[in-house]
């Protein structure tokens, strides 16, 4: 009996598959439970979470942007107003860009600025004797008069409001109107704004009412496109059923237009026919 199965194993031997010389063979093990699709999905990276949304009072121009252009516009003035009207008093005062309509473009934003004058003066409106020399009228003319006053001012905002150099704008932002410039100074200014009357007890500006005019430029924009969009199909309607009547042909009677001249003659008092180009002659 042991003979016959130690035949076996030989058989079975002789049956398996060798290994070539120098090569050595590996045993694997089957799995005892296969892979589900819960195991094989417990692998993959976690889900992204989404960034959070800008708080205006921290970053004012990260939610105004997506607003839109008009919804900037519209808030750059308020602040531009703000800064006028605190700064210079009222029969020296120039009116602000844009106040016809209550909207500021940036380019007229930091043109409004650009000397330095008005930002100088605002901060001794709020601290009085924040900044000794103040350049203005021809003086305000040199460039490097004007930078002057952009650094004495920033100076103010670091040591006087209390704001980081991260949340301040430089002269260069002011001066070469560059386009990331505008909402470095649209931001600081926003920043000043509502600290002001906290700290010194002058008329501010809310964060809260700022975003509530960013939102509303939006409404009345959308509400004014639609309204545009109306006014605009009447007028197409008419002038495409003017365009169709131009090519509609006169319609013959009776598919003959003879027919229709000798209908007119017929209807038309004894001194008068219609000869057969279609004009009036009198009948002798």
């Amino acid at each position: 009996m042991a003979e016959i199965e130690n035949n076996t194993h030989a058989v079975v031997a002789e049956n398996e598959p060798t290994a070539p010389a120098g090569i050595t063979t590996i045993a694997v093990e089957e799995p005892t439970t296969p892979l589900t699709t819960v195991q094989a999905t417990t692998d993959l990276p976690a889900t992204t979470e989404q960034p959070a949304k800008p708080v205006p009072a921290e970053d004012p121009i990260g939610w105004l942007t997506p607003l839109g252009r008009n919804a900037v516009n519209k808030v750059s003035y308020e602040v531009l107003n703000w800064v006028n009207n605190t700064a210079v008093d009222e029969d020296k005062r120039q009116p602000t860009p844009g106040a016809k309509k209550q909207s500021t473009s940036p380019m007229k934003f930091l043109g409004f600025l650009q000397d330095g004058s008005v930002l100088a003066n605002l901060a001794n409106k709020l601290q009085p004797g924040a900044i000794e020399t103040v350049h203005e009228g021809e003086a305000a003319k040199e460039k490097a008069n004007q930078t002057a006053n952009l650094e004495n001012f920033i100076n103010f905002l670091k040591n006087n409001v209390g704001l980081s150099d991260n949340e301040v704008f430089n002269p260069a932002d002011v001066q070469e109107k560059r386009k990331g410039g505008f909402g470095a100074v649209l931001s600081t200014l926003i920043k000043l704004a509502g600290k002001a009357q906290e700290q010194f007890a002058r008329g501010g500006l809310d964060v809260d009412y700022l975003l509530q005019i960013g939102k509303q430029a939006v409404q009345s924009n959308f509400i004014q496109t639609i309204i545009n969009f109306f006014k605009k199909r009447p007028a197409n309607g008419h002038q495409e059923k003017k365009e169709q009547d131009e090519t509609i042909p006169t319609p013959a009677v009776n598919g003959n237009e003879n027919a229709l001249k000798e209908e007119v003659n017929d209807n038309k008092p004894a001194s008068a026919v219609v000869d057969g180009a279609g004009v009036a002659v009198a009948v002798q």
